[in-house]
């Protein structure tokens, strides 16, 4: 029996991961070269482009990309179970267990982008 977490021939996931990286790249920029909404927008544009790409068409790129959502994935579940504005967790065991789950299904879940090797 198998079972789909999620419908073949989706990337949302992908497209979540992309969306989030993008706006950082260019929120940084922003920032660090005082860019008008407008450079924003074109940098948005053309950073998703060249992540896109470089997922599709590029192997080692496309396995350091899913390590490094899968460890910002992980991250949110670090601050999310800190306490304060989260749950806090009860011992700091159940907060490294509850991280290494999420990587681990993470990773899982970005396993069926492996399957159209290219490069």
């Amino acid at each position: 029996m198998k079972i789909d977490i999620r419908e073949k021939g989706r990337l949302t996931l992908f497209g979540i991961e992309v969306l989030m990286t993008t706006c950082g790249i260019n929120m940084w920029l922003m920032k660090k070269f005082h860019w008008d909404i407008f450079n924003f927008i074109v940098g948005a544009v053309v950073t998703a482009g060249v992540l896109v790409f470089l997922f599709f068409n590029v192997r080692i790129f496309r396995y350091l990309y899913v390590i490094i959502a899968s460890l910002f994935w992980a991250l949110l579940v670090y601050m999310f179970t800190m306490g304060k504005n989260g749950l806090p967790a009860e011992h700091p065991i159940t907060r490294w267990v509850a991280i290494i789950i999420v990587f681990v299904i993470s990773i899982a879940v970005h396993k069926d982008y492996f399957y159209f090797e290219k490069s």
